[in-house]
């Protein structure tokens, strides 16, 4: 007997075909997105939390948007970014980042672009940034709560692709 926790099993007596359908489209964007990813060149991989649960998608995105210019400004030239927002299940955000154009810096220095005050003076409690090593799996990690809706991603208007050449950034 099956418990109808595996997406890609079929269909349990929990869901019906529609819920199947949508619920197989989302495992394949999920999986495109990762697969896109991992064509691109990224330097660091960074996981950035939040103290508090309540708050909201906007709130990081602004967070992270202040804690990019800080890097810009260190490295002297735009970078290349993926964040993904997303809902732990304590309730409380966290972004999961790929950033390029920042091999010039330590993991360490990129902490502290994201330890200093972020809106309205709220920190995150927790920034992890390691050298981005492409066998660890972090382009599909990174998207494991898009294909259930309780994550947003989102990426830079300017990447850059193996060639060092820019890119668009629409994948599909």
């Amino acid at each position: 007997m099956t418990s109808g926790l595996t997406p890609r099993r079929g269909i349990s007596v929990f869901e019906d075909r529609e819920e199947q359908l949508r619920l197989d489209l989302a495992m394949s964007a999920r999986e495109g997105y990762g697969n896109w990813l991992s064509t691109l060149p990224w330097d660091h991989f960074g996981t950035f939390e939040y103290r508090r649960p309540r708050y909201l998608f906007e709130h990081a995105k602004e967070g992270f948007s202040k804690s990019v210019s800080r890097i810009q400004q260190r490295t002297q030239c735009k970078i290349g970014w993926c964040a993904v927002y997303e809902k732990h299940l304590s309730g409380a955000l966290h972004i999961h980042a790929l950033l390029q154009r920042t091999a010039s810096l330590q993991p360490s220095e990129l902490e502290a672009a994201w330890s200093n005050p972020g809106l309205h003076g709220r920190y995150y409690d927790r920034s992890l940034v390691e050298v981005y090593n492409p066998s660890r799996g972090a382009t599909h990690y990174m998207t494991k709560f898009v294909a259930i809706g309780d994550a947003e991603i989102d990426v830079s208007p300017t990447l850059w692709g193996p060639d060092g050449k820019p890119i668009g950034t629409d994948p599909f």
